[in-house]
């Protein structure tokens, strides 16, 4: 099994690969596109983290490709799945990976979901809970994910929550 790792997953994997090599991942990007609650943040001061992101296919993101024992295949996945799966802002993927040497392999790697993403950060920093209109909170989570069927609409939705946000943060410090 090969892993693709890109972020924590290239100083502390949480096991010992039998090989390792460079890896471009076409067609995906890291960005700050989410909100963590768990590793770098609190339901009370969410943390923005670089995510593994779909994108245009020109695009590439670069890191590594760590191969897994065999033996060790199945404990490592569950392993990586308790750790990169703990919100549901990310999906699991197998990808057709490029290495470095020339050979493709197989591997998993984790990716933001994006409507699921956004809803979840926008429900930890309390926005779904305020309502903001007569017909209460839950009529900005359905809207938003119903626009969010299509990325470049997710972005700028997310970018103006991520501003919105900042600017709140900067006005409770006043």
């Amino acid at each position: 099994m090969w892993v693709f790792g890109y972020g924590s997953l290239l100083w502390n994997p949480g096991f010992e690969p039998i090989e390792q090599m460079r890896a471009d991942l076409p067609g995906y990007r890291r960005s700050f596109c989410m909100l963590s609650i768990h590793h770098r943040g609190t339901p009370e001061d969410p943390g923005l983290v670089l995510a593994l992101d779909a994108a245009e296919t020109a695009d590439v993101c670069a890191g590594l490709a760590l191969r897994v024992d065999e033996r060790e295949a199945e404990h490592v996945l569950q392993e990586l799945r308790a750790r990169e799966l703990i919100s549901s802002a990310y999906v699991e993927r197998w990808v057709d990976l490029p290495l470095a040497d020339g050979r493709r392999e197989r591997a998993v790697t984790y990716v933001v979901e994006w409507w699921i993403a956004i809803m979840r950060n926008i429900a930890a920093m309390g926005w779904i809970s305020r309502p903001r209109s007569s017909r209460g909170p839950w009529e900005a989570a359905d809207q938003t994910r119903n626009i969010c069927l299509k990325p470049p609409i997710c972005y700028a939705i997310w970018a103006s929550q991520i501003r919105n946000w900042i600017i709140w943060q900067r006005k409770s410090q006043i």
